[in-house]
Formats: C-alpha cells, structure tokens, sequence
C-alpha cells in the first residue's frame, strides 16, 4: 500500500503544472498600436493599423507571444499571432471575410527608431494558388497599450 501512496504523489508532481512552469516573461513589451506602411504585388502600397497585444499566459522567459490583428484602409482585417525571441519574430494570420481562409506567414524584428519608439520591419507571404505573393511592411508604434493592474475598492463598513 505504502509503495502505491508513493507512486501516486510520485505520479502527482511529475504531472503537476507546478512541475512545469514556465519562467516569467523578461522580454521588451511590444503591445500597442502600429501605423504601417507596406507594399506588394497584389495590391502595390497601402497603410493599414496594426494592433499587438501580449499575452502574459503563454509568454514566457525572452519568448513573448502577442495576438495580432490589422485593419486596411480598404477593410481588409488580417487576425493571427506573433513569437518574438528577444527582437526577432516570426508571424501567422489570416484574412477574415472571405469563403475560404487566406493564411500567411511572415517574419520580421523590432528595433527603436530615431524617436525611440518601437518599431518593425516584416516580409511575408501570401499564398494564391499563383505561385503567392510577397510583400514588405514598417511599421511605428503611435500608441503604447498601457497596462492595467487591479485597483482594490476599500469596501465600506456600515458600523452606524
């Protein structure tokens, strides 16, 4: 009985999400909104607005992973995420509203600019049953998202 106590705890913290944590993220926070400038050959240059906020679940250690979507001047919206290793980030999205789902992937890496303001670079690739598409965007972060922390209400006490 003894032996199968000692197996299940055994069991119990090798299974145990504790066993598995993972460090905290102690990357750089990339989260806010991003007016970019791009070009490719299905469409030549556009501006659209992308947003990338992190997600403080799954980041972990130099590895911050961020949700990512993106509004065209001519209402495209692209929805997908983006893992950054320190820097240097690779992405997927896709483009919603169509019958059938446009995936693309990508890769870039952030860097400050002359106003030290975050910033990056990407190429990606959109597939088209033609052999896909290429393109290039820069993008500048205009507004930082700014992080919440909980706020405790003193509850009141009604000792009247």
């Amino acid at each position: 009985m003894m032996k199968q106590v000692l197996r299940f705890i055994l069991f119990f913290l090798a299974t145990s999400p504790l066993a598995h944590a993972m460090p905290p993220f102690v990357g750089d926070d990339y989260s806010g909104e991003y007016t970019c400038k791009g070009k490719n050959d299905s469409v030549g240059e556009y501006e659209v607005l992308v947003t990338l906020k992190l997600n403080p679940v799954t980041s972990h250690d130099i590895y911050g992973i961020y949700d990512f979507n993106t509004e065209s001047n001519k209402q495209a919206m692209y929805v997908g995420q983006i893992m950054a290793k320190g820097r240097k980030f690779s992405m997927t999205f896709k483009l919603l509203g169509t019958n059938s789902p446009t995936y693309s992937t990508g890769m870039g890496e952030f860097k400050k600019d002359n106003n030290q303001r975050w910033a990056f670079s990407n190429t990606y690739y959109e597939p088209d049953g033609n052999g896909g598409n290429f393109g290039n965007d820069y993008c500048t972060l205009e507004k930082p998202i700014q992080k919440t922390s909980k706020k405790l209400i003193p509850m009141s006490s009604n000792n009247s």
